[in-house]
């Protein structure tokens, strides 16, 4: 896992960050969060990457503790601190290594972070070990389905894939890494959920994006005002490039 996201991190902000579909995905993460979280809130950001979202975070008063299992990933991710002016704690380490000494306001897993991580009750429980009482999990997980990489696994006749996704929920990499899909029957028992957003259910993923932007640029406007009409009325099974689940703890949960 650490060598697949250290060969992303060089070009993470060309095919991500710079990328229309991951602008616009980014920023309903970023709405989503503006409603939780107030000037001196603490967030944990899991899998930071290289700090995609740290001048989103500065620009909000946010207090940071970051963290990411590719060593190159954290390395950038420390520059973009620097540059940013946000005084964030990163480190280098997997989610279930992390200490649990300190409790947040929201735990954010964003942009398929979850899927790399094939225990996710362990994933879960630690969760709930490091969330305040009245805090927020924010998961944005890649479901089974998405339009768009069904319909490429289709036309390339990557059959395999299109079944392994949509029925095994896990892929295999090239490079050796395991990709785990989880809908919200894997993800949401044990809280109780508050919000349900669906991203890119009708546009392409980014990376489709970045390959034949040509093609799709003409179409995103309109593509894009049909996405956010659909975002919360849709039931989970529509999937999506990512789907956003907003968590609270259950009273089970809750500590005095």
């Amino acid at each position: 896992i650490e060598a697949t996201f250290d060969s992303y991190a060089a070009a993470y902000d060309e095919k991500f960050n710079l990328n229309a579909i991951g602008r616009y995905q980014r920023k309903r993460v970023h709405r989503l969060l503006a409603n939780l979280l107030s000037p001196g809130s603490t967030l944990l950001d899991v899998g930071c990457g290289p700090g995609s979202d740290f001048g989103w975070y500065g620009s909000r008063g946010l207090l940071v503790t970051a963290l990411d299992i590719s060593g190159e990933m954290v390395r950038i991710a420390k520059e973009q601190s620097q540059k940013t002016g946000l005084d964030a704690t990163i480190h280098h380490t997997a989610f279930l290594e992390m200490p649990e000494d300190k409790q947040f306001d929201v735990v954010l897993l964003n942009f398929g972070v979850i899927n790399a991580m094939p225990d996710i009750k362990s994933v879960k429980h630690k969760i709930k070990r490091i969330l305040k009482p009245s805090g927020y999990a924010i998961i944005v997980s890649m479901p089974p389905f998405h339009l768009f990489s069904a319909l490429g696994d289709t036309v390339h006749l990557r059959l395999s894939t299109l079944k392994n996704r949509l029925f095994k929920k896990s892929l295999k990499l090239s490079g050796g890494m395991t990709i785990y899909y989880y809908s919200c029957s894997d993800i949401c028992p044990g809280f109780n959920l508050k919000r349900r957003v669906h991203l890119a259910t009708v546009l392409p993923a980014p990376d489709q994006y970045y390959q034949r932007e040509s093609f799709f640029a003409p179409v995103f406007s309109a593509l894009k005002r049909l996405d956010k009409y659909l975002a919360e009325r849709l039931p989970d099974f529509a999937g999506g490039d990512h789907v956003c689940y907003v968590l609270q703890l259950n009273d089970n949960h809750k500590r005095p």
